[in-house]
Order: C-alpha cells, then sequence, then structure tokens
C-alpha cells in the first residue's frame, strides 16, 4: 500500500530529431528538436536499487519561445531527480530485508513531439514508476505547447470547440467505449468521467485527434492498462 501511495503522489506531481517553426517574427523561422537522454543508477554496493531513465526534448535556439518550453521539460527532469533520491532510502532497506526478491526501483520519462502545426506543438508522454510491491504504474499522457508563446496550453484550448462542446464529445466518446464492453470497466466510471473537469483530462494531439487517456485505475482495472479515446480537431 506504501508503495502504491509513494507512485501515485510522484505521477500526480509530475505526470530522433524533428523541426517546428517558432512562430514569432523575431525569432528563428525553424528550430530543431534534439532528444537528450539522461541515466543515473543508484547501487547499495554493487547491487542497483533505484534506475532513474530520462528522454527528454531539447529545442536549440534562443528566443523566450524556445526558453519555455525547454524549461518545462528542464523542471521535469528535477523531479524525477528528486523523487529518485526520496526512495533511496525505502529501495536500501527493502533490499537488506528481502535481498532474493529484490527488484530495483524504477523511474523512466520519455516524451516524443506528435503534432507541430496549427500553432500547436504536442508532446506523448511515457512514464513508468516502480517503488516496490507486485508491480509498477505506466502512464500515457502528453503536453501541448503554443508555439507563439511556449507557454503549455489548457485542453480547452487544444481544438477549435467550445470547452462546453468538447467536454460533451470526451464524455460521449468514453461512454461509447464504456458500452462496447461494459465488464472491463469500473462500475461508476461514466459517473467517474462525467465528474472530471475538462482541463484535468490527459491529453494529447496527434494525427488531427485529440487523443484523451485514463490512466490505470482510473476507470478501469489495472490489467486493461491505460485507456485512450479520439476527438477529431
Amino acid at each position: 500500500m506504501k508503495s502504491k501511495k509513494i507512485i501515485s503522489l510522484f505521477i500526480a506531481a509530475v505526470m530522433a530529431v524533428s523541426v517546428f517553426a517558432l512562430t514569432p517574427a523575431s525569432a528563428s523561422a525553424k528550430a530543431k528538436i534534439t532528444y537528450k537522454k539522461a541515466a543515473k543508477v543508484y547501487k547499495q554496493d554493487k547491487t542497483p536499487i533505484v534506475k532513474l531513465s530520462l528522454k527528454l526534448p531539447k529545442i536549440s535556439g534562443s528566443s523566450k519561445v524556445v526558453k519555455n518550453i525547454n524549461s518545462y521539460f528542464s523542471k521535469v527532469k528535477k523531479k524525477y531527480v528528486k523523487a529518485a533520491k526520496k526512495v533511496l532510502t525505502a529501495a536500501k532497506n527493502q533490499l537488506n530485508e528481502s535481498p532474493d526478491t529484490f527488484n530495483c526501483y524504477q523511474f523512466t520519462y520519455a516524451a516524443k513531439a506528435s503534432y507541430n502545426k496549427d500553432g500547436k506543438l504536442s508532446f506523448k508522454v511515457k512514464t513508468f514508476v516502480y517503488t516496490g510491491g507486485a508491480h509498477g504504474l505506466g502512464t500515457v499522457s502528453g503536453v501541448t505547447f503554443d508555439k507563439k508563446t511556449g507557454k503549455k496550453l489548457a485542453v480547452s484550448k487544444l481544438t477549435k470547440y467550445a470547452p462546453a462542446d468538447l467536454k460533451k464529445m470526451i464524455v460521449a466518446a468514453t461512454n461509447k467505449k464504456i458500452d462496447k464492453d461494459p465488464d472491463n470497466f469500473f462500475e461508476g466510471a461514466k459517473e467517474t468521467v462525467k465528474n472530471t473537469k475538462l482541463n484535468k483530462f490527459n491529453c494529447f494531439l496527434k494525427d488531427n485527434y485529440l487523443y484523451v487517456v485514463y490512466q490505470v485505475y482510473d476507470i478501469a482495472p489495472y490489467a486493461y492498462g491505460p485507456i485512450a479515446v479520439k476527438i477529431k480537431l
């Protein structure tokens, strides 16, 4: 139970080369996105106890737009490093208590550009966290930036639809998926979706669609993993 609580709190706190055009006339016309990998293995003697693996976008340039986006991912890196260090004592204790069954704790984060037009730059994000127990938790989510400002966009700003209409579309698309196989979902899943505020949904843009992703345990058991529905942009 303690390990699940640590994972849940952490996910809540966080959650190749391409080219994108920067909108402001004062900025350079194009900037490269490279993906920088960062890895760290913490050990007790020679035994790995916590592994940290990150794949973070790094955009070239010095404009305010670029700095804002890079700053977001720099903060992500700091959060993951802090989280990994925070569980070192727990990992050491578990290794000492149960050396034969100990599994190395893990923190992984990987972001990849999935949409790059209409003034928006969206990243699909995959994470995995394991801090003991039967299994870890993986998530699929996203973050989208306004290419005019470099600031993160709320879900309500990702499509052409009015917020109330977008919320109705998300609810309808999710209910349709639930109705196809209701036994795969928690009782009350529809009510959970209905009561979720629009800007609290996990979303990213890809291939002219808004993808809405429900994490494990949001509306269905762990075995079904993250569940996604999509809305035509």
